[in-house]
């Protein structure tokens, strides 16, 4: 549309000789500029995981995940990671993390964090520090392990690398390190 306006009025400036050439140059970059604007609100909107919005709750402890605690869990969802430049990794999770874990840090333990599924999973993780972890196959399930992570909120998404769903369990457990 603006392309069109922007056409007629140089067609009209081509015929006014009173219109200095710098002007009619500025002119045809309005369509360019107009282009460039929305391409670049569009790469702005990619949806991606949202920390912010909460997980199933669970309240956690190092001693307490010392015995190892399992959670069923739909795998997947509508953001596409590879389109998201805030979160690392590849695959498919819900835009809310399926769990948010309240975790008392009551000893020098990691943490490991297992995805277990009939398809191929992934596990994404934002910590109580803000940061991401990510895993797609470390061995035969998707892992990632926490180095004696501080006390505060982890949220946890289980997704799955293809885009499809699938049933899944989300394996926790601590050790010492």
């Amino acid at each position: 549309m603006w392309d069109i306006y922007v056409v007629e009025v140089l067609t009209h400036l081509n015929r006014d000789t009173n219109i200095t050439r710098e002007f009619k140059m500025a002119l045809r970059i309005v369509p360019i500029t107009i282009t460039t604007l929305f391409l670049t609100a569009g790469v702005a909107a990619a949806r991606c995981p949202d920390y912010a919005q909460s997980g199933s709750g669970h309240s956690v402890s190092s001693e307490s995940l010392y015995s190892e605690t399992r959670m069923s869990v739909r795998a997947g969802g509508g953001v596409d990671l590879g389109t998201c430049s805030e979160a690392p990794g590849v695959g498919h999770v819900s835009e809310a993390p399926d769990f948010t874990l309240n975790y008392e840090r009551t000893g020098s333990y990691n943490v490991r964090f297992r995805s277990q599924g009939n398809c191929d999973t992934v596990i994404l993780i934002n910590d109580a520090a803000g940061n991401w972890h990510w895993d797609d196959d470390t061995g035969p399930d998707a892992e990632v392990t926490l180095g004696n992570p501080k006390s505060g909120y982890i949220d946890v998404w289980v997704g799955t690398y293809g885009g499809e769903l699938c049933n899944a369990t989300l394996v926790m457990e601590s050790f010492d390190r």
